[in-house]
């Protein structure tokens, strides 16, 4: 019983007009034919973020344009790889703006005016200045800025500070689309 409050019973009442809303648009038949992790799926998008996939759907510009042969491109995808779930979605959040993945995966990924978009990692224009220089992004276009790492270390900080923050003071230069 206590369960089944706390699930249900507490909520009862947005659970009501939220299932009340999905039944105005789509009947019982239709809404029927999906398995509730289908269902999950549906409206919530991917839970898992696929790196292989990723990769398969980014576009590399400036100096980037070997792709995974650069030796910064290899590191920026092995500290990916490197962490947690959450730490993922936030980074891809920070370079896309998006919250969840597409249904159709990365290929599928849409920028401004709604439109197809493939992620892009771009040379950042060097800076002068003194300490560590964190990645940019415009999450109009998913697309990011990338500094050359002296090392994996230096990589896995910048990306660290980024997804330690609020991700709407990080993001820079996103005002101009």
């Amino acid at each position: 019983r206590a369960i089944e409050f706390i699930t249900y019973e507490q909520y009862k009442e947005q659970i009501d007009k939220i299932v009340e809303g999905i039944r105005s648009l789509l009947s019982d038949d239709i809404i029927n034919i999906f398995t509730s992790e289908e269902f999950d799926f549906l409206l919530n998008g991917q839970q898992t973020i696929d790196l292989e996939d990723w990769k398969a759907n980014t576009i590399y510009r400036g100096k980037y344009i070997d792709g995974e042969k650069n030796k910064t491109i290899e590191m920026f995808w092995e500290v990916l790889s490197e962490l947690e779930k959450n730490e993922l979605f936030a980074f891809f959040q920070f370079c896309t703006g998006a919250s969840r993945i597409p249904l159709d995966g990365f290929g599928a990924l849409k920028g401004v005016n709604n439109k197809l978009q493939k992620f892009c990692i771009d040379e950042a224009k060097e800076k002068k200045g003194n300490g560590l220089r964190l990645i940019e992004a415009k999450t109009c276009f998913n697309r990011i800025y990338l500094p050359e790492y002296s090392s994996k270390e230096d990589m896995k900080k910048a990306i660290s500070t980024i997804i330690g923050n609020d991700t709407q003071q990080i993001v820079t230069n996103d005002n101009t689309h």
